[in-house]
């Protein structure tokens, strides 16, 4: 069909960038990167129906998923199910283990405090010139982002000019679109896992005091669904826009009148002496009105 035009297109990207930058203190597994796809899809289309008329569409779609993730993933769920224990040994493969620091000799609970974190120390600490240090972040990134961005829209119009001596040039649009964001923000395995030690009554459950305290997202286990917005319209547009044809009959020497129209020139009289010629005098002028 040659009155009917179609494009169609369509492109998708993928962008994975990992965490190059560390502290003195911080485990190489520790990093964050970001995750990125992009997709965008077009169509529209026109028809020429007659020589008075045409339509058009065109729809697109745009979704951008994004995601801060840890460049290692731990495979630990945390869960609240009665008995539930974190796995001592191996704390910087379940989250974030921010190894503690010694308290000063002179702290309240300093000795049995130092005598409790020392294997933690020597186990998860940085290493700096052959000796474990503390205030180290060992383990993984403790928590990721991801967010989805969407927009699809869509638009139809049609045209069609009406009348011979008034014409109306008629115009009718229809367009809707959704604008679109999901986000979750989840932890890493048990998220960062500190050690008050014991010390803290404020860290504890029913009057036990923690030595181990892991904290996490609530939207990792789903107790907490993701945070959706939309955001929605229609637009409708109807307008006419209106046209006079201007006639003017004229009459030359020996000839009959004859309708013809005003030319691009200063007036209807200037304009029939550009069509009839030169040294040709315009007689019998109708309705001189001014052409637009």
């Amino acid at each position: 069909m040659n009155s009917v035009l179609v494009n169609l297109s369509w492109r998708q990207s993928h962008r994975l960038d990992k965490g190059d930058t560390f502290g003195q203190s911080t485990a190489a597994t520790a990093g964050t990167g970001n995750e990125a796809w992009q997709k965008i899809g077009t169509a529209d289309a026109s028809w020429v129906i007659n020589s008075k008329s045409f339509a058009s569409f065109k729809y697109t779609h745009f979704e951008n998923p994004t995601q801060g993730r840890p460049d290692y993933v731990s495979d630990v769920a945390p869960t609240l199910t009665p008995g539930t224990k974190l796995d001592l040994a191996n704390l910087d493969k379940i989250g974030q283990f921010s190894v503690p620091s010694p308290l000063a000799s002179t702290a309240s609970g300093a000795d049995a405090f130092n005598a409790f974190i020392a294997p933690l120390v020597q186990k998860y600490g940085y290493n700096l010139n052959g000796v474990r240090r503390a205030a180290a972040r060992s383990g993984m990134a403790c928590s990721s982002t991801r967010t989805t961005s969407s927009a699809t829209a869509g638009q139809f119009a049609y045209n069609i000019t009406l009348g011979t001596k008034l014409r109306h040039d008629l115009h009718a649009g229809l367009q809707w679109y959704t604008d679109s964001e999901n986000l979750k923000r989840s932890s890493n395995g048990w998220g960062a896992i500190t050690v008050p030690g014991g010390r803290l009554a404020s860290a504890g459950v029913g009057g036990v005091n923690a030595y181990y305290q892991a904290t996490y997202l609530q939207q990792t286990t789903g107790a907490v669904p993701a945070i959706h917005s939309e955001y929605k319209s229609v637009n409708v547009e109807v307008n006419d826009r209106s046209r006079e044809q201007l006639v003017v009959q004229c009459r030359l020497p020996g000839q009959q009148g004859h309708a013809l129209r005003p030319g691009p020139a200063r007036g209807c009289v200037d304009a029939l002496r550009l069509r009839i010629g030169p040294g040709q005098q315009v007689q019998d002028v109708h309705h001189p009105v001014r052409a637009r």
